[in-house]
C-alpha cells in the first residue's frame, strides 16, 4: 500500500495529466524493482500505466504516443521520496507488445498484481482478458536486450581499464617525439602490452598502395588496426579520441574494485528468467518467484562471469523453447485493432 503522501502525488500527476491532453487514463502501476519485488528502502518509486488519446487529439494529429511526468523539482537526482511517472497510449502500448518489448511485457503482466495496482477503470480489463493474444514467438527484444545488459558494461570496464594502462605508460614517451614512426617504439609497446586483452599486434594483408605485398604487422587496439608506418602524431590523436568516446558510467565503473555493473547483470538475469517463465506457462507472476536470486546479483554477491554464463545459457535453452512452443508467429493484429476500437465505442 502507498502512504497517503505519495497517493496524493500520485493523484495530482494523473490529474495534470487529463488536464494537459484531455486523454483518459485507464491503468496505472508500480512498476520496475517494486513490481518485480527486488526493491530494497531506498528504490526509487516508478509508476507506469496506459491512457486513450482523446478523439480531438487523433483527429488533429497532436496525440502523443508517451507522457512522462515526475515529483521532483530539483536538479538532483530523485531520492526514494520522488515518484517518476510514465503513461504508454494504448497505441503505443500495443506497437510494443508486437516486437515483445520488455518494458510492455512487464507492464502487460503487472495487470495480475492486485497490490501493485494504483489506478484502474473497466478498460484495463479488456487488455487483462485478453492478454494471451498478446504473445508471439517473435522475442528478439528481450534476448537482445539481456544479452547487452550482461555484457556491454564488463567488457567497456574492461577495454577502459586497458586503454588507461596504456595511455599512462606508451603515450608519455610516444609523446616526447611526435614525428617518429610508430615502429620505432615496437619493442617497447610489445613489452608493455604482453598482458593486455584487447591490445596486441597482428599481421593483416597490407595497404592496396604498399610497394610490397602480402602481410604486414599493425598494432590491433579494440579492433582498430594501426600501420606501423604511421606517425606518432596521428596515432596518439587517434588513441586520444578512442579514450574521450567512453562514458563517464563506463569509467566509474572501470575505476571500482571490482569493475562490474551488478545492477545491469540484475536486469539481464531477471529479463532471460523471465523470459524462461514466459515461455513455460505463458504468465509472468509478480512479484518474481526468483526475486532473491536477482537481488544477490545486484547486490554483488554472485560471480559476474557465471551470472554471464548463466544469461547466455538461458537464452540458448528458450531460443530452442521458443522454436516448439505454440505460440503464434506473430501478434493477432485485427484483434488489436478491433480492440482500441471498442475503447472508443
Amino acid at each position: 500500500m502507498q502512504s497517503d503522501e505519495k497517493s496524493n502525488k500520485l493523484r495530482i500527476l494523473i490529474d495534470d495529466f487529463h488536464k494537459l491532453n484531455k486523454g483518459k487514463v485507464i491503468y496505472v502501476s508500480l512498476s520496475g524493482s517494486k513490481l518485480y519485488g527486488t526493491d530494497n528502502p531506498n528504490s526509487d518509486i516508478d509508476y507506469k500505466g496506459i491512457f486513450i488519446p482523446s478523439k480531438e487529439s487523433l483527429l488533429l494529429k497532436n496525440d502523443i504516443d508517451v507522457y512522462t511526468a515526475d515529483t521532483n523539482n530539483t536538479k538532483e537526482k530523485n531520492t526514494k521520496d520522488d515518484i517518476d511517472f510514465t503513461l504508454y497510449s494504448i497505441h503505443k502500448f500495443f506497437n510494443l507488445l508486437v516486437k515483445a518489448e520488455t518494458g510492455s511485457i512487464d507492464l502487460l503482466f503487472s495487470i495480475f498484481r492486485d497490490d501493485t495496482i494504483v489506478y484502474k477503470t473497466n478498460e484495463y480489463k479488456i487488455i487483462k482478458d485478453n492478454y494471451l493474444d498478446f504473445l508471439n514467438k517473435d522475442m528478439k527484444s528481450f534476448t537482445g536486450y539481456a544479452l547487452g545488459q550482461a555484457k556491454r558494461y564488463g567488457i567497456k570496464g574492461a577495454k577502459y581499464k586497458e586503454l588507461s594502462v596504456f595511455m599512462d605508460t606508451v603515450l608519455p614517451f610516444l609523446k616526447e617525439d611526435e614525428d617518429k614512426l610508430l615502429k620505432e617504439y615496437k619493442s617497447f609497446i610489445k613489452e608493455t602490452i604482453k598482458d593486455f586483452k584487447y591490445t596486441k599486434y597482428i599481421m593483416a594483408p597490407g595497404p592496396r598502395s604498399a610497394k610490397t605485398k602480402g602481410d604486414i604487422m599493425y598494432l590491433s587496439i579494440f579492433g582498430k588496426m594501426f600501420d606501423l608506418n604511421t606517425k606518432v602524431k596521428y596515432f596518439i590523436e587517434r588513441i586520444e579520441h578512442m579514450y574521450s568516446q567512453f562514458g563517464n558510467r563506463t569509467k566509474t565503473i572501470a575505476e571500482t574494485e571490482d569493475k562490474v555493473d551488478y545492477k545491469a547483470l540484475s536486469h539481464a538475469l531477471r529479463i532471460v528468467m523471465e523470459l524462461e517463465e514466459l515461455i513455460n506457462t505463458k504468465f509472468i507472476k509478480f512479484p518474481l518467484q526468483y526475486k532473491d536470486k536477482i537481488k544477490e546479483v545486484k547486490e554483488g554477491k554472485v560471480n559476474s562471469i557465471e551470472v554471464i554464463q548463466k544469461v547466455q545459457d538461458t537464452i540458448d535453452a528458450v531460443d530452442e523453447l521458443i522454436l516448439s512452443s505454440d505460440f503464434p508467429e506473430e501478434i493477432n493484429k485485427d484483434k488489436i485493432r478491433k480492440i482500441i476500437l471498442d475503447f472508443y465505442n
